[in-house]
């Protein structure tokens, strides 16, 4: 879990940081574990299929909690339209 250390969250809320894109190798540990975090402390997140390393992941998860997209395009095409 990323914000086991607080200052992640106090640089993000310094830079005015409110969504979060998220991505890594063990979905169904790390990145879902500081995604869960993040959204109980307000932030939003987004991610892609192509941009979690474990297959085992529980896509659904992602699907029901935030922005979830089966490309990494389509990923980065929603970022853009969202600033």
């Amino acid at each position: 879990d990323g914000f086991t250390n607080e200052e992640l969250e106090r640089q993000l809320r310094y830079w005015s940081i409110n969504h979060l894109c998220v991505m890594g190798i063990y979905g169904s540990r790390c990145v879902q574990r500081t995604s869960e975090s993040a959204i109980k402390l307000g932030f939003g997140i987004s991610t892609s299929q192509d941009v979690i390393g474990d297959r085992r992941s529980n896509h659904t998860w992602y699907r029901e909690n935030g922005f979830y997209f089966e490309r990494s395009k389509d990923l980065i095409a929603h970022m853009r339209h969202s600033q």
